[in-house]
């Protein structure tokens, strides 16, 4: 396939080689364990190719009974590429106890840097999934080397005749889990000239004889293959943009919406004022609460537990809202308001349709079905297995209360990994042992809930699915991103987060610490910004707390508006002078949230320093905002990096156009005080400053 539109180049037939921005990589083809025998991809052939897409589908033989085909995906700068395994009756064997499957394996050059990437690390005290950066020195002195990412970077610096150019080429994949769940890997060799990398699977991929054939493939999680002029720095900002814009179908899911959740009223009814949590569920709270997060600007207003009769049927509760939420969802569209549900997908409550008529569907422990009590002052649920047939159902089932009552947004909560051992689902049969097929269904079960949302997009064009990572053993990674996003963090951590003895007895009315108004709560909530350097802020909403006193909300606002975008409940209980002062920070915001969602994060401080600040501009553009936040009372100065363009300023004490193109902003702050400056109207054509003299 010849480049077009700046994607990289893809040349197969002899042998899978990816080449952009000035150099190639060859990539080794797929080498499976099928019928006992280690076999690796040969004879490539061309099976379908549209130019104008980037899609390329290749075929390999394996064996005269099996194939592989791989799909590729060509962007500007990266690939997404993917096996499927067809065949006659074939089986995928493990003899020697463990999976063998090689994706892919490539080389980089001896004089390469390697860096690790990983997203999923969970750290119980701060209760958020966080990334880290870890560079890997040890490759060159250790010979071997086995990490699992789920990113590995290679930077190194090539000379080519007087001048030395910087490369680096990136690998990851789309899965998830907690970082300790081998489910892939990178395993790395040091030889001579070059060190040889390949990325394996773990343990759990598959069941040792798992059938597979034309009918029903087998198909592996998708991989990004990247190529970089430039260094680490400009690679990770490269596959953040590559995130952002070319991973997914859902484009509703990357854009920079106002989400609004009922959820933190329904709580604060429970622990502060001795009602139920769903005491509120009704058609005539939900309407005032809309009516107000129209006037603040909200785009999404999401209705959680407890709209619904009970789990499996998923039926509006017409005790709560008789006319089934059609006057809701009138006073939405009217004010251009999306409608937003909670659902737990593996939850059935025991007199569901579902789970009566197909009781096979029930995750099952030791042969016993597996029952997860009330959930939220409903009927006893039972735990569906998503790596079922009920997954197929499940798509339906959502599908029709999108059409029926107007949904676009589906809030996804309670999805941990915690395994199924039933040997008649799809993650292995009777010759499975029970620890080979709860490894399995943990590494299918994220797969499954990437397949639903993609599915879900791509039936109701325009919904969105977020996935509640909030707790640990939750399927964090890239490859729910492909369908959807995840929702971070609400209250932040609990007690017995803080191994405080009797935690759960003590604070058994309400184990959370971080559900007040302040700035302790929105330190825990910035939590999320520390993946904004890899992936996009705007994939993490993150709930903040409206509540006044204005030096209060000023903090929250100024988290959400770089990139968490949500509010958590209870708005009936604001003051006017709290709405009017919410309303003006989101208006401000929308003005250059898509610049704000683009722009690469720039901090100079950690959370909770003072001070502490966040450059979100868009230098082509010179919109976007910087936030000031506080501990102790400080006369902040920031520079910014250089704009191509000088940008009108709102909000700042002072501020002054520098000669290199770059913003002096002085802000003066109280104790616990945020502050947003906004850049508004700059670029061509516009009315902003004009150009950096």
């Amino acid at each position: 396939m010849d480049c077009e539109n700046n994607r990289l180049c893809l040349n197969w037939e002899n042998g899978l080689e990816l080449a952009g921005n000035g150099f190639s990589i060859a990539l080794a083809p797929p080498r499976v364990e099928v019928d006992g025998v280690l076999r690796e991809g040969r004879e490539p052939s061309l099976l379908e190719e549209d130019s104008g897409a980037g899609i390329v589908l290749l075929r390999y033989s394996l064996s005269s009974e099996a194939s592989a085909e791989t799909e590729l995906r060509l962007y500007p700068g990266f690939a997404r590429l993917r096996h499927k395994l067809t065949g006659k009756g074939c089986r995928l064997t493990k003899p020697a106890g463990r999976d063998r499957f090689s994706y892919t394996g490539f080389s980089v050059p001896a004089a390469s840097s390697i860096t690790e990437v990983q997203v999923n690390q969970y750290a119980a005290v701060r209760h958020a999934y966080l990334p880290q950066i870890v560079r890997r020195p040890e490759a060159e002195w250790l010979g071997e080397l086995i990490f699992m990412g789920p990113i590995f970077i290679a930077d190194w610096n090539e000379k080519r005749l007087a001048a030395a150019t910087n490369r680096s080429m990136l690998c990851a994949y789309e899965h998830g889990g907690e970082y300790t769940d081998d489910f892939l890997r990178f395993e790395i060799k040091r030889e001579r000239d070059a060190y040889a990398i390949n990325l394996e699977c773990g343990d759990g991929t598959y069941c040792n004889g798992a059938l597979f054939s034309d009918e029903h493939p087998y198909v592996t999680p998708w991989f990004h293959i990247g190529l970089c002029e430039g260094g680490l720095a400009d690679m990770l900002r490269q596959y953040r943009s590559f995130l952002l814009r070319h991973q997914s179908d859902s484009k509703a899911s990357r854009e920079p919406l106002i989400f609004y959740n009922t959820w933190n009223n329904q709580e604060r009814n429970m622990a502060f004022r001795g009602r139920k949590y769903l005491q509120d569920m009704n058609t005539e709270t939900m309407l005032k609460e809309i009516d107000i997060a129209h006037r603040i600007g909200i785009d999404v207003f999401v209705i959680d537990t407890g709209w619904y009769r009970n789990t499996g049927d998923w039926e509006v509760d017409a005790s709560r809202f008789p006319d089934e939420l059609r006057e809701i969802r009138s006073r939405l569209e009217a004010y251009g308001m999306k409608m937003g549900l909670w659902f737990n997908p593996s939850a059935a409550s025991i007199g569901s349709q579902i789970s009566k008529a197909h009781p096979e569907y029930r995750k099952q422990v030791e042969g016993k079905d597996v029952n997860i009590g009330q959930v939220w002052e409903t009927e006893e649920s039972y735990s569906m297995c998503l790596v079922s047939d009920y997954a197929d159902w499940f798509i339906e089932k959502l599908v029709s209360i999108g059409e029926r009552y107007g949904v676009s947004y589906f809030k996804w909560d309670a999805v941990d990994l915690r395994g199924c051992t039933a040997a008649h689902h799809h993650h292995g049969g009777e010759n499975a042992s029970p620890e080979e097929r709860e490894k399995n269904f943990r590494f299918l079960c994220g797969m499954a809930l990437t397949r639903i949302a993609a599915e879900l997009g791509r039936r109701l064009p325009g919904a969105i699915v977020d996935l509640d990572v909030t707790e640990g053993r939750r399927y964090v990674g890239l490859g729910f991103l492909a369908a959807g996003k995840f929702f971070h963090m609400n209250n932040g951590p609990y007690y017995h987060d803080f191994d405080i003895p009797d935690a759960r007895e003590v604070y058994r009315k309400n184990w959370n610490v971080f559900f007040y108004p302040g700035a302790a709560r929105n330190h825990v909530c910035r939590q999320s910004l520390a993946y904004d350097e890899i992936i996009p802020s705007v994939l993490f909403l993150t709930h903040f707390l409206p509540d006044g006193p204005s030096w209060a909300l000023r903090n929250a606002m100024a988290s959400l508006c770089l990139g968490g975008n949500g509010i958590w409940g209870d708005l009936h209980s604001l003051s006017s002078e709290d709405i009017g002062e919410i309303a003006s920070i989101i208006g401000e915001y929308k003005k250059v949230a898509k610049d704000v969602t683009e722009a690469y994060p720039r901090v100079s401080g950690f959370i909770g320093a003072s001070p502490e600040i966040h450059e979100k501009i868009n230098p082509k553009t010179g919109r976007g905002l910087v936030a000031f936040f506080t501990r102790e009372p400080v006369d902040a100065v920031y520079v910014t990096r250089p704009l191509e363009y000088m940008p009108d300023i709102i909000g700042a004490d002072g501020w002054e156009a520098l000669k290199d193109g770059r913003l002096k902003i002085a802000m003066k702050l109280d104790t616990n005080d945020a502050r947003l400056v906004f850049l508004h109207n700059a670029g061509p054509g516009t009315a902003g400053n004009g150009p950096v003299p």
